[in-house]
């Protein structure tokens, strides 16, 4: 579900939740904690202690793995300019040898711009464990999406992500409270993992001074910034199913894709656990129930008719001898019927979604002969039967029943 584009927007698990479901199941939030050597410990103390005595210490993160999640380098240059004109500050400057070029280019860019703070250099010459030492001993990290920004949050500091490019936090990013996220609001974004950018536009949206602005006051040295329009601004929290969430402090979202983000949260967390989530969501209609009651008019026959003919393709695969042209001929038209039956559903956030997830079961198929793919087959087909019936049959109680509603409901169950 989260890996396809189109919909990530309406995932709300962190991978972390999800590998934890699939795991051990619900329970109690306990995040992973990274711990220390005390002589590794002492070691950072003495590394940062010869570079200076600020109030604080910011870890600053200026690469990435792949330059498309990556913050522009004269944007983090300036938002820490901003910030040591505003406090004694210093900065952990972290990464690998690949990203000197970045990190240089931000130093350079916040000396251009009158930055008074201590630079502490440290990109390419720590350990892994020294690299986590530096980041226990710093009050704030700002990050692209890392794999020090979790290090960072596995040893208690807190976290400010930018999250630009093909990143989307609601997957990967900070894990629990303390932690914030900044991100465009922008039509494009999250863009695809495959996506070649001409523009980086998301990275633009992002204003260095706003990012230094809620820096202050994670550091309980400034109140809660104005921010512009094109920026959303996340807290991290806990919901009440133990979860990793976030909280929207700023900026907006699209009524629909927010209504069906709940809607979806909750559908999910059901079939995972087979548990009913704790956590409220709106009890008002879908926002397009309308499109999506028309729109199930015209799919509930097209998935009904596949069911059909998946079953008949596997009826065909049983016997003895196989007919081979006549499993050609059905196999085929179950391919032609599939397809438009997938261009009624995938634009629609109501079943769009379990679209999807039925797409992947029908290409990840286990049996080793063919009467056994074609009996997977089958079943994806009639599992999505179901679950489109349950999807609509949950919508439409939110609104006011006709008899066709229920109509539907009689037949799917």
């Amino acid at each position: 579900f989260v890996d396809f584009h189109v919909y990530r927007q309406l995932n709300r698990f962190n991978i972390v939740d999800l590998f934890s479901l699939g795991g051990s199941g619900p329970g109690v939030f306990h995040p992973i904690r990274l711990q220390v050597p005390a002589q590794i410990r002492d070691w950072a103390k003495t590394y940062l202690r010869h570079a200076g005595l600020p109030d604080f210490w910011i870890g600053i993160q200026v690469g990435a793995s792949d330059p498309m999640k990556a913050w522009r380098p004269e944007y983090f240059g300036q938002a820490m300019a901003h910030l040591s004109q505003h406090r004694q500050v210093g900065f952990v400057l972290i990464g690998t040898k690949k990203e000197e070029a970045d990190v240089q280019e931000a130093i350079k860019c916040y000396r251009g711009v009158g930055g008074k703070g201590i630079i502490c250099e440290a990109v390419g010459h720590t350990t892994v464990p020294q690299l986590i030492a530096l980041l226990e001993h710093c009050q704030l990290m700002v990050t692209n999406d890392t794999g020090p920004m979790h290090m960072a949050v596995g040893v208690n500091t807190p976290v400010l992500n930018v999250s630009v490019g093909h990143v989307d936090f609601w997957e990967t990013g900070p894990f629990g409270p303390g932690n914030w996220v900044i991100q465009p609001d922008i039509l494009c974004g999250p863009c695809g993992f495959d996506k070649i950018c001409p523009h980086h536009a998301c990275k633009d949206h992002i204003r260095s001074r706003e990012v230094a602005e809620l820096c202050l006051h994670l550091l309980g040295a400034g109140p809660f910034p104005s921010f512009s329009s094109r920026i959303r601004v996340y807290e991290g929290s806990l919901n009440e199913d133990q979860l990793g969430t976030f909280i929207l402090r700023a900026g907006t979202e699209e009524a629909r894709v927010a209504w069906y983000a709940e809607f979806w949260r909750q559908y999910w967390y059901e079939l995972f656990t087979g548990d009913t989530s704790r956590v409220p969501y709106s009890t008002a209609p879908p926002p397009d129930f309308h499109g999506c009651e028309e729109l199930w008019d015209n799919l509930f026959p097209q998935i009904s008719q596949l069911c059909r003919q998946a079953d008949m393709v596997l009826e065909l695969c049983r016997q003895k001898p196989i007919p081979v042209d006549l499993l050609k001929a059905g196999q085929g038209q179950l391919s032609v019927d599939t397809l438009a039956m997938q261009q009624v559903a995938r634009p629609s956030l109501a079943f769009g979604p379990l679209a999807m997830a039925f797409f992947r079961e029908t290409f990840s198929l286990e049996a080793s002969t063919l009467a056994g793919m074609a009996e997977e087959n089958a079943h994806a087909y009639h599992t999505f039967h179901v679950r489109a019936g349950e999807i609509f049959t949950r919508l439409a109680e939110k609104v006011t029943h006709d008899p066709r509603r229920a109509l539907y409901a009689c037949e799917i169950g």
